[in-house]
């Protein structure tokens, strides 16, 4: 887990000023996964939010100001060689990747520190919430829970 970890905090150095550059104030991925797979499904990029509104668990509500993909994407660049290692992307040494595939990278080794295995059995749910200011990584995880109840009758 300290591998872990340590991967995380060296990906948010090389991310936080590219990102701040660009005027990303958070970064929110939401993810789900079961049955041995999974996926960082959307990546949300914005330029204001509301914190008290993410505070309340508010769900699916209007946290803030998104950002088109299209105008962030091509003014963030980061080092792909940051984000060697199992289960992420995985470019070739040196390769620049932008700020979608940085951020779902981010994502993947954000939900490997804290809930490894979110993608097996029954699997999880969730959003990832990057709040580049103050360099914080909020995890709202959902674990699904299979169960089984015994009963037995005689009739």
């Amino acid at each position: 887990m300290a591998q872990t970890i340590e991967r995380l905090e060296r990906i948010r150095a090389a991310m936080r000023e590219p990102f701040a550059a660009a005027g990303v104030k958070m970064v929110e991925a939401t993810y789900d996964g079961s049955g041995d797979s999974g996926a960082v499904e959307e990546i949300t990029f914005y330029a204001e939010y509301d914190p008290e509104k993410i505070e309340r668990g508010c769900g699916d509500v209007d946290l803030g100001k998104p950002l088109d993909p299209a105008e962030i994407n091509p003014k963030v660049k980061i080092a792909g060689d940051v984000f060697s290692g199992p289960r992420i992307y995985n470019p070739d040494e040196g390769r620049m990747i932008d700020a979608t595939a940085a951020a779902e990278g981010l994502a993947y080794v954000a939900l490997e520190t804290r809930y490894a295995g979110w993608e097996n059995d029954g699997g999880a749910h969730g959003v990832v919430r990057w709040f580049v200011d103050s360099n914080k990584i909020r995890v709202e995880h959902n674990w699904r829970i299979e169960a089984t109840e015994y009963d037995e009758a005689e009739i």
